[in-house]
């Protein structure tokens, strides 16, 4: 027994005598079957953010995002989608798609990429950045955190999957 090697137990449940899996016993089934439509992301976030501050980034207004209808109840936060964030990753391919303008008419807006109008920055200002800039920062963020829960399920192990699911 080595703590490295996989347990080796099946994530779904064996039917009847056969040797195969039936499918829609197996962990992830539903999301294999109807898709993944849209993913909701929160964080938190104060009014006003500046470096130094003890969480994680600019909010869903500052960063110009479009807000979810909230979940109701004691849950206040807000949500936005995974990919009004994430297309800045891939621009020119998910521009369109995401904002409903084609990536060249949004970069010749936007200026250099970001929320400014002109996409001019104050040189003098290193932390001064455009909102095309803030959203890359946070779509990395995000990316990273992904590919995080992704290496600790990646062996199977047990316990992060289900508390990720």
């Amino acid at each position: 027994f080595r703590l490295d090697d996989p347990v080796g137990l099946p994530l779904c449940a064996h039917g009847g005598g056969t040797s195969r899996p039936d499918p829609s016993a197996c962990l992830g089934s539903r999301t294999l079957a109807e898709g993944i439509h849209d993913i909701a992301i929160s964080w938190k976030h104060p009014q006003k953010w500046s470096v130094g501050r003890d969480v994680l980034f600019h909010g869903p207004d500052a960063l110009d995002l479009t807000k979810l209808p909230g979940r109701g109840g004691r849950d206040s936060r807000s949500w936005v989608s995974l990919a009004h964030v994430v297309w800045v990753l891939q621009p020119q391919r998910c521009c369109e798609a995401v904002t409903g303008k084609p990536w060249k008419d949004y970069y010749s807006r936007e200026g250099s990429g970001g929320g400014g109008g002109d996409g001019s920055k104050d040189a003098r200002n290193p932390w001064e950045s455009t909102n095309f800039d803030r959203l890359k920062m946070l779509a990395k963020y995000i990316y990273a955190q992904l590919r995080l829960a992704a290496a600790l399920v990646k062996e199977r192990q047990m316990n992060c999957i289900m508390a990720l699911q």
